[in-house]
């Protein structure tokens, strides 16, 4: 009977402490922009960045990728290797965030339509605060 008296004593005082002082603290979402800073829009005439310069970009920042043309299409980075649209019917659009896999001057994304094989254009990712 005298060894259960300690460990009900230091339940008691577990369960009476809590989490401690912040345990009624809420969790906080941190706050992101999902304003794209550039768009690249496939349509009938091929693949282009919105702005013109605007494919040059800082890690982190947000593209939109819209299909502006009459019929579907399916836009790649790098193969799929970055990213992969799926099917996007008429204007149907899709965002994504840019990263960087190293260091130097820019990573390079070859966007590209595996249905029409000419229509490629490049993003270049910064690292972030750049651009």
């Amino acid at each position: 009977m005298r060894s259960r008296v300690p460990v009900a004593c230091l339940a008691v005082v577990v369960l009476s402490t809590g989490c401690g002082p912040d345990h009624d603290a809420q969790p906080t979402v941190p706050s992101v922009d999902f304003t794209p800073r550039a768009a690249v829009v496939a349509d009938d005439d091929g693949v282009a960045c919105r702005p013109p310069d605007g494919c040059t970009l800082p890690a982190g920042s947000v593209v939109a990728v819209r299909n502006e043309g009459s019929s579907p299409r399916r836009l790649r980075g790098d193969d799929g290797r970055t990213f992969d649209t799926g099917e996007l019917r008429p204007g149907e659009q899709m965002t994504l965030v840019v990263g960087r896999s190293g260091e130097g001057d820019g990573d390079e994304i070859v966007v590209s339509d595996p249905d029409r094989p000419g229509q490629t254009l490049t993003i270049v990712v910064l690292a972030p605060g750049a651009g």
